[in-house]
């Protein structure tokens, strides 16, 4: 401000006198030096007295208090904040130098018309996250990595938002409950798996332009999943071998809800989704079934329970554990029926929660007749090394059978099976 003032005497003072234009001009000169100097001081001679640019700046170009273009400033741009020495700055002049040791507040300030109440929620989790872990950031040399990947298929907003608005929908059955079960464990994790499946599928009519999706959840248990993706309006069924109490609540017919024994040797379905949701002893074999109905038939895999094809799973690599051992079985299986697979982790409280999503086939349409023809053989060979497998766990010859309690249902299938070939 001091030179800016000099500066406008020594031009008003010009037009009066000589002498006062030379005075003021060196003046002048001195000043301007000085500003120069002070620029140019070498890193050694700074000072940390100064006080701080502020740290966040508006979104928007526009900083006007009552600007009402309607833009958020939501995740505004922000010098880069660092705990480096003081005495040496960085040279980019963005950044932000502050000393190691102090105290930085944070606050969430959610906008009036834009508030949501998971928002909020999102807001203090991301909150406690960071005073739990902002000791340990990258900045400070943490080698910290997140172990799983979210959001794979679809992005986290919209299944929150579907989420959100299905579990207010469908939240009654927690009270309505007739199982012996655990409602809040079911009711909501259905809600969850049906909320990813209705994102998925809407993603899948904007990209591709297809109608409203059909479905059939093979082994639909309680058919919590079954009925909310009816009430979504999508057509489809479930199949169970065991009626379970809570059927009778649903506003649903015999033909959207069955009672049927469903042998996975040959079973086919003429629907655009197959659905696995912890189908235990069907799991290896939902990608099989889906091969065999139609191209254009995919799948959703959920496993719990481990088992394979004759057997329960009894593989287990230490370094992975043996439920990313399960999953790497079933990913070797879907690519050997070529199916291009998505692995993501749903956002649904349970332990078990990644999910196989088929989306594509590894092959064109002008293929299937071909690879159709030789699905049976491809079947064998895979039923033939569970049962191989299970007998050299059990210590037994290729001759004799392994312990009968280890035998699951789909093997018993595949036995009957085998005796009417």
């Amino acid at each position: 401000t001091t030179t800016t003032t000099t500066t406008t005497t020594t031009t008003t003072t010009t037009t009066t006198t000589t002498t006062t234009t030379t005075t003021t001009t060196t003046t002048t000169t001195t000043t301007t030096t000085t500003t120069i100097t002070t620029t140019t001081t070498p890193e050694s001679e700074s000072t940390s007295t100064a006080p701080l640019p502020a740290v966040s700046t508006p979104h928007s170009e526009s900083a006007a208090p009552n600007d009402s273009t309607g833009v958020p400033c939501r995740r505004p741009r922000v010098p880069v904040v660092h705990g480096s020495k003081p005495n040496k700055p960085k040279k980019t002049p963005d950044v932000v130098v502050l000393p190691k040791i102090g105290r930085l507040r944070m606050f969430c300030v959610l906008l009036a018309d834009h508030h949501k109440p998971y928002l909020e929620q999102n807001a203090v989790n991301k909150l406690k996250q960071l005073a739990k872990f902002g000791k340990t950031s990258t900045a400070t040399g943490s080698t910290y990595e997140k172990k799983v990947k979210y959001d794979v298929v679809v992005p986290q907003e919209r299944f929150r938002e579907h989420y959100v608005r299905m579990k207010a929908k469908q939240k009654h059955w927690a009270v309505d409950w007739t199982e012996c079960t655990d409602p809040q464990k079911f009711v909501f994790e259905d809600v969850g798996i049906a909320a990813y499946l209705i994102a998925v599928w809407e993603q899948e009519r904007a990209q591709t332009g297809c109608g409203v999706q059909s479905f059939a959840d093979v082994g639909c248990g309680n058919g919590l999943l079954v009925n909310f993706l009816a009430d979504e309006g999508h057509p489809g069924f479930g199949v169970d071998l065991q009626k379970r109490a809570i059927w009778d609540k649903f506003a649903l017919g015999p033909e959207r809800i069955r009672l049927e024994e469903i042998d996975p040797t040959c079973a086919a379905y003429d629907v655009d989704w197959i659905i696995g949701n912890h189908s235990d002893e069907l799991t290896p074999w939902i990608p099989l079934i889906a091969a065999r109905s139609s191209y254009r038939t995919k799948f959703m895999l959920l496993p719990c329970c481990f088992h394979d094809f004759t057997h329960k799973f009894a593989q287990n690599n230490i370094k992975l554990g043996q439920y990313k051992t399960y999953i790497t079985y079933l990913e070797k299986i879907c690519q050997a029926l070529g199916f291009e697979i998505d692995v993501d982790v749903l956002r649904i409280p349970s332990t078990k929660n990644v999910a196989l999503v088929a989306r594509r086939r590894a092959y064109p349409v002008e293929c299937y007749a071909e690879r159709l023809a030789a699905l049976p053989e491809l079947q064998r060979q895979l039923v033939q090394a569970s049962m191989l497998k299970a007998k050299k766990r059990a210590g037994t010859s290729t001759s004799e059978a392994p312990p009968e309690e280890e035998v699951s249902f789909s093997r018993r299938v595949a036995q009957s099976s085998h005796k009417h070939r």
